[in-house]
């Protein structure tokens, strides 16, 4: 579920985003692994969010 990001930094490699359904202008950053999720961080989506994910 959610898409795929690629980005630089290793510690995020796997990182997703979701659109929540009913706030849609709200991103969920999140790491899925077997059995359980991280969430990294949730952004308002109009926001530079990909500039503000590469900085964790």
């Amino acid at each position: 579920m959610g898409a795929r990001i690629d980005l630089r930094n290793a510690a995020l490699l796997g990182l997703r985003r979701w659109k929540v359904k009913e706030f849609e202008t709200f991103l969920i950053f999140y790491l899925a692994g077997p059995s359980e999720v991280t969430i990294v961080r949730v952004l308002q989506g109009a926001r530079d969010w990909l500039a503000l994910i590469e900085q964790q």
